[in-house]
């Protein structure tokens, strides 16, 4: 038996989607200044479209968001940008001085456990955690810093993001209505309503995560700094940015900052525990909620899931646009169910 059109049409959307999916797998490598463009896009759009409102023609609207957007940014990298190259050359400096102290610091402590004639079966047990916990630090915190100073060496690639993101914007309306044509007149309600809830979705998250992660930022580095732990800033900075991935992003931006810490003092070490123990505490009770609320309605272990996966697959940008990405397939087969069903 045939296939009748419509199952025909079907089926060639889903190939379409599969071969799209397969294509963006093998081309990973180069989407970092894309997604990122669109993230720009996405969150200023709202503000073009207010100007265009008062009859500002499209284009003059996305330069003066570009111009105002400039200027905040040359303003905040004009008092932190300096500050984070002196911190960066001075931790490339100590970098090797430091991973000799954790070396020695946790045989100390191997040493100690020692002398309390344990078991020679869980002694060894002990060890072979230790020597594998150190090998994981060490690798942490290298990648950590060749990640940072990749920033810095790929500025090339940073600089395409706004000039990718001004053609977005400029063009948004025709590839609206290009993407409208695929669409036959009979689902555009549909397609529509569903549009509307992954914009919903979407608004509430990347909006008011990067906020809370910059709050968390700013408030972990103003601590760190009070607390006289060396790199403060640039911790902040890596905990802000972890705090993109939810749940295990708080863990993962603590690491560097209790590691420093303790090659100060082991009470450092305490006192930046509980900081940023307080601050998610606070981050995870208050702040969010008020911001972003459930705004995603994902289950937690999913977001765990799909974080893992989106590392797995991508590396850390997997990681922070995993759940975004899983809240909008969600929200897709949410909508085709209740058509279906």
């Amino acid at each position: 038996m045939g296939l009748k059109p419509r199952q025909w049409r079907q089926l060639t959307v889903i190939s379409l989607v599969v071969a799209g999916t397969i294509f963006l797998y093998l081309v990973r490598g180069i989407l970092f200044p894309f997604w990122l463009a669109l993230i720009f896009a996405y969150i200023t759009n709202p503000a073009v479209k207010k100007l265009e409102e008062r009859q500002v023609p499209r284009s003059v609207a996305i330069i003066l968001v570009y111009v105002i957007s400039i200027a905040v940014l040359a303003v905040l990298a004009s008092r932190v940008v300096p500050r984070l190259v002196e911190e960066m050359e001075q931790i490339v400096v100590v970098l090797p001085r430091y991973m000799k102290e954790l070396s020695q610091l946790v045989n100390s402590l191997l040493a100690t456990l020692e002398r309390f004639r344990l078991p020679i079966a869980f002694t060894e047990a002990v060890l072979e955690s230790a020597s594998r916990f150190q090998g994981y630090i060490e690798g942490f915190v290298q990648r950590l810093v060749d990640v940072l100073l990749g920033m810095f060496s790929r500025l090339f690639t940073l600089f395409l993001v706004p000039i990718l993101a001004f053609y977005i914007l400029r063009d948004l309306e025709t590839f609206k209505a290009g993407a409208w044509r695929l669409v036959p007149l009979g689902y555009q309600g549909e397609v529509r309503q569903l549009i509307q809830d992954i914009n919903r979705v979407l608004d509430g998250f990347i909006r008011g995560q990067i906020v809370v992660s910059a709050v968390v930022g700013l408030l972990i580095a103003i601590c760190l700094g009070l607390l006289k732990v060396r790199f403060a800033l640039l911790l902040g900075l890596v905990a802000g940015i972890f705090n993109l991935i939810p749940y295990l992003g708080p863990l993962l931006g603590g690491i560097p900052a209790t590691i420093f810490a303790l090659l100060d003092s082991e009470w450092k070490a305490v006192w930046t525990i509980v900081i940023f123990t307080v601050i998610n505490n606070v981050e995870g009770s208050i702040i969010a909620p008020r911001i972003i609320g459930d705004s995603v309605g994902l289950h937690p272990l999913t977001m765990i899931f799909v974080v893992l996966a989106g590392g797995h697959l991508f590396g850390v940008g997997g990681m922070l646009l995993a759940v975004p990405v899983a809240a909008v397939l969600k929200t897709g087969i949410s909508f085709v169910l209740r058509q279906v069903l």
